[in-house]
């Protein structure tokens, strides 16, 4: 193996909210509608990016059982690559590369609550339906 012409820098979390309410819903799953922000700054002169994913969970419609926001970002470089490799990188990659950050700390905020963990499931980022360039 080679190293990648794609590099990060470490990935930082810049903003956790978590808000439960309700009541728990004992030994059942819970109804979620995830809502995935993705915005991309780029600097081509310095071949260099700035990528946020914003995640935002809402349990529910009705009495919702807890709200969740995870903003996790990250600095991006590149070297020899054309630029329609380094859009696909940055809009489906480095989301997904944030992503496996956030996972973690989504079950681990969801498990120390009253409510059942919440692990996130796999997300397609080769479809951009909220995609977003700053």
């Amino acid at each position: 193996m080679k190293v990648s012409k794609f590099q990060f820098t470490d990935p930082y979390m810049e903003e956790m909210v978590f808000q439960g309410s309700g009541e728990k819903l004992a030994g059942k799953d819970v109804p979620l509608s995830n809502t995935i922000n993705v915005q991309v700054k780029k600097d081509e002169k310095k071949h260099k990016a700035s990528v946020r994913l914003i995640i935002k969970t809402d349990a529910g419609t009705d009495g919702e059982l807890f709200k969740l926001v995870v903003k996790m970002a990250s600095q991006f470089r590149w070297k020899d690559l054309d630029d329609e490799k380094v859009d696909i990188l940055l809009h489906q990659n480095a989301p997904a590369l944030l992503l496996s950050y956030a996972r973690p700390i989504i079950a681990g905020i969801t498990n120390a609550s009253r409510f059942p963990t919440y692990n996130i499931p796999f997300l397609d980022f080769s479809v951009e339906p909220t995609a977003e360039k700053e």
